[in-house]
């Protein structure tokens, strides 16, 4: 199976999710993230504007001053506004850019396709978020659902590894025992 096939099966099971079910497991999702953020204290947070089947962070993102991503060519920034315009993808992005440098950022929510439980992520595939994240040493956190998780997500060289991925049932990644014991769960 190839890229665009696991793209393709996991849309397909993110089709069988009800908007309640969707809107239920983002609550659960942004509880985690919010006590994770709690524990770690990052200064600069980055998230993302959700879209189509991503888990809405909505509620997240009111609460915390974040960072967004912009897209630049065939590249992204991470900037901040309080005004929002809808790029070509259809995602909101800042109207009023005020670039923040990757590196500053302690901590980045990245949304997904799909996951396996070694951390690999399956974006959009255009590649904004690898190129983005590469290099990066922060605590970078990708968000889905459990029915998007797979066996073996294709792995190429220049996708980047995420270290924490949060879904409504389970968290998977580093440090994860110091995590889940923080959060309550043995």
């Amino acid at each position: 199976m190839n890229k665009c096939e696991q793209r393709k099966l996991i849309k397909s099971r993110l089709k069988q999710l009800n908007h309640g079910e969707r809107l239920n497991y983002s609550l659960i999702i942004v509880d985690k993230l919010r006590r994770l953020i709690h524990y770690y204290k990052p200064n600069n947070i980055m998230s993302y504007q959700p879209i189509q089947e991503e888990v809405d962070l909505t509620a997240l993102n009111k609460e915390f001053d974040c960072f967004y991503p912009v897209i630049v060519g065939e590249n992204m920034i991470s900037g901040k506004s309080k005004d929002y315009v809808v790029n070509k993808y259809g995602i909101k992005e800042p109207l009023i850019v005020t670039d923040q440098q990757t590196q500053t950022m302690d901590l980045i929510i990245v949304p997904l396709i799909g996951f396996d439980e070694n951390n690999n992520r399956l974006g959009r595939g255009k590649g904004y978020y690898d190129r983005f994240l590469k290099g990066y040493v922060g605590l970078k956190i990708g968000v889905g659902y459990e029915c998007q998780k797979l066996n073996n997500i294709i792995v190429e060289k220049s996708d980047v590894k995420m270290d924490i991925i949060i879904t409504e049932r389970e968290i998977y990644g580093r440090n994860i025992d110091e995590i889940k014991k923080y959060l309550g769960r043995k």
